[in-house]
């Protein structure tokens, strides 16, 4: 159960991180516009669906699209150091701040209340997740016509994923709080193993 959880979540990210990409290089000059426009649309949907579903994802893709307006003007090389930054800033946080999944409330301090939910200890929140959807947007910038590319990014990923799993069920292993491939709270071996998972069934699709 552990192996999939979350999987399926941060394979949808990937996935729009990667639509987002393909989309700025068939509307290069009004992108921007069209992806607010559907950012405000799934804000409305997912409050909505917030309603009986606390794990919603579909308003947290609101939040993550406008990012990607951003994200899709960054170099690669920034990129990859913003998710690099992502991990390392989650492993401070959860040293530092109490977590507490999901969303409770607090009237007395509602402001700290929600940027901690969307920022840290939401069901998919903007650090690590947003990893992601960055993750996606490089993949965008491939080839993904050549059939070499494809079978690459599938042996790496089924390698990462391999490892992942070897490293978290490891009986000597003493860093559960790191190598946990547990989504809740989203630690560095769940990060690093969703992305092994989500470039195999990507680049499986696409062969």
């Amino acid at each position: 159960n552990t192996v999939l959880q979350g999987r399926f979540a941060s394979l949808f990210l990937v996935i729009a991180g990667l639509g987002l990409g393909l989309f700025k290089q068939k509307y290069n000059e009004n992108y921007s516009i069209i992806i607010i426009k559907r950012a405000i649309f799934f804000f409305f949907v997912g409050c909505l669906n917030l309603l009986y579903w606390r794990p919603d994802i579909i308003h947290m893709y609101s939040v993550y699209f406008l990012m990607g307006i951003i994200f899709l003007r960054l170099k690669k090389e920034f990129l990859i150091i913003i998710m690099i930054m992502n991990s390392l800033l989650q492993y401070i946080l959860l040293q530092n701040l109490n977590y507490e999944l999901g969303f409770t409330i607090n009237y007395d301090n509602l402001t700290y209340t929600i940027l901690k939910n969307l920022l840290y200890d939401g069901y998919y929140p903007v650090i690590p997740w947003s990893s992601f959807l960055i993750f996606g947007i490089l993949i965008s910038k491939l080839d993904l016509k050549n059939m070499k590319i494809l079978w690459t990014m599938n042996a790496i990923g089924l390698t990462i994923l391999s490892i992942s799993i070897e490293i978290s069920v490891n009986p000597e292993n003493s860093f559960d709080h790191i190598f946990s491939m547990y989504p809740y709270p989203p630690n560095v071996m769940f990060i690093f193993s969703a992305i092994g998972s989500s470039m195999t069934i990507l680049s499986s699709c696409l062969i």
